[in-house]
């Protein structure tokens, strides 16, 4: 019977210590988890910024934290063990591509303005007495460049309604190399030029016209518009990898013209008296009947369909075999009932020359001048070649104006250009010697009759179409 009584007591104590020495566990398993061996609590960091830009200033906010530990067996007060709680008065210093450094507010924030040196990372380190340091990284990057932006301009600002013309646009953007641009180009790209062509760029039209192009190696798309209302037309200039450039041409309603009747003026003849003299004669009257001058009706020309001028280039690189060769083609439409005449001026930078047909010296260095007559239904194609006396790129300009038959007033512009490259100097024109094998002082005159002829035909190119620069002397032998 004592037996029983004690085991039962003893079975009854087991049940007592088994809830207790479960609570112990989990007690210690929670304050190893906030804590090191010693005892002291780990302290976290976070930041609101992940990412700053080299060179960038930025206000970055630093929340420093740690996770309550307390017991609540021995009565103390506290918070739900492992909730984050602010940490104030901890150090925050930086290290890396910046630094800096101070203590937490009561909030356990610390603000602090970063401006990085270099890419790479900034760690930021909180640290109090008593507690385990805390760290968080801030990656540091060069802030990506914007893409280049897209310019376009076009050599017609306005069009008339209901009339095709033809419009050049041309789109370039900003050279991004070179001693222009401040860093090196690559070997495919060593131009210095402030602005560069750019190919297969989409040029879409919108408003009073809608149409697309697509621009060639030099930045150009010839595009045919014709407005269909009065207004504008948006010229939208885009490709991939680049900030669309727009352009606005003008799309104008022609006048209708008022005709003109003119007011005939009435005609009343002033009769003069006539005495006659004391002699029996007695005088015929003749009837005056006065015979009206018709008055001219004044008719305006003027075209019914614009006529075409283009530059059409066949030879665009200038080496020493081979020249460079540009074609302007003028078509006057059979609508038309007027001639067109058109007053073309080609400008060239200096160590260039043009020979055309029809061009001649305009009086003014690097301006050639020439005025040509298309009748309707027809066209005319000038072929002009182009010689170098330098390498390089280089730009020829085509200005001037066109008109129907004598109505100066009724005039269009011409503005069309074209670059050229010129990999080596043209070949010059050599002026052979001549001599005979049996008499040495013949040779000499023939020689000087041939210095003349070639000095006449140089001159008489010259009074054409300009100095040529080309037959300047002859060879002595």
């Amino acid at each position: 019977m004592n037996e029983t009584k004690i085991s039962i007591l003893i079975i009854a104590l087991m049940m007592l210590l088994i809830p207790i020495a479960y609570a112990a566990t989990a007690s210690a398993s929670s304050s190893a988890s906030n804590s090191d061996a010693t005892g002291n609590s780990a302290i976290s960091i976070t930041t609101d910024t992940q990412t700053v830009y080299v060179g960038e200033l930025k206000t970055v906010v630093f929340t420093v934290n740690v996770k309550s530990s307390c017991n609540p067996s021995s009565g103390e007060a506290c918070i739900t063990s492992g909730t984050l709680v602010p940490l104030s008065d901890a150090n925050v210093q930086l290290q890396g591509a910046a630094t800096g450094g101070g203590a937490t507010n009561g909030q356990g924030q610390r603000t602090m303005t970063i401006n990085a040196a270099n890419t790479g990372t900034i760690t930021a380190t909180a640290s109090k007495s008593g507690y385990i340091d805390g760290s968080v990284t801030i990656n540091v990057e060069n802030r990506p460049k914007p893409p280049p932006s897209l310019k376009i301009i076009t050599d017609t600002p306005t069009v008339n309604v209901g009339e095709s013309k033809s419009v050049t646009f041309t789109i370039t953007t900003e050279n991004t190399c070179g001693p222009s641009a401040g860093q090196a180009c690559p070997m495919a790209a060593t131009t210095d030029q402030n602005e560069i062509p750019v190919s297969d760029v989409n040029v879409h039209l919108e408003g009073c016209a809608h149409v697309n192009g697509m621009t060639d190696s030099n930045g150009n798309a010839i595009i045919t518009v014709k407005a269909n209302c009065a207004g504008t037309i948006t010229a939208i200039a885009s490709k991939s990898g680049y900030t669309n450039g727009e352009v606005t041409i003008d799309a104008k309603q022609l006048a209708t013209p008022t005709p003109y009747t003119p007011t005939p003026t009435p005609y009343t003849p002033t009769p003069t008296p006539y005495t006659p003299t004391p002699t029996p004669y007695t005088p015929t009257p003749t009837p005056y009947t006065p015979t009206p001058t018709p008055i001219q009706t004044l008719t305006q020309s003027n075209f019914r369909v614009g006529p075409t001028v283009n530059l059409r280039p066949v030879k665009d690189d200038i080496s020493k075999s081979e020249d460079g060769l540009i074609e302007l083609y003028m078509d006057n439409p059979s609508l038309n009932d007027v001639t067109m005449r058109a007053d073309v001026r080609i400008s060239v930078p200096s160590g260039i020359s043009v020979y055309g047909q029809g061009f001649g010296d305009a009086g003014s260095a690097g301006v050639m001048h020439g005025v040509f007559d298309i009748a309707p239904g027809k066209a005319r194609t000038i072929q002009m070649t182009i010689k170098a006396e330098r390498t390089g790129n280089f730009l020829i300009k085509f200005s001037g104006l066109y008109w129907p038959g004598n109505n100066k007033d009724a005039f269009r512009p011409i503005s069309l250009t074209h670059n050229f490259k010129v990999h080596d100097i043209s070949e010059p024109i050599i002026i052979p010697t001549i001599t005979t094998k049996d008499d040495k002082d013949n040779s000499i005159g023939i020689l000087e009759m041939y210095r003349t002829f070639i000095k006449s035909i140089s001159d008489f190119l010259d009074n054409v179409f300009g100095p040529t620069g080309y037959v300047d002397r002859m060879q002595e032998k």
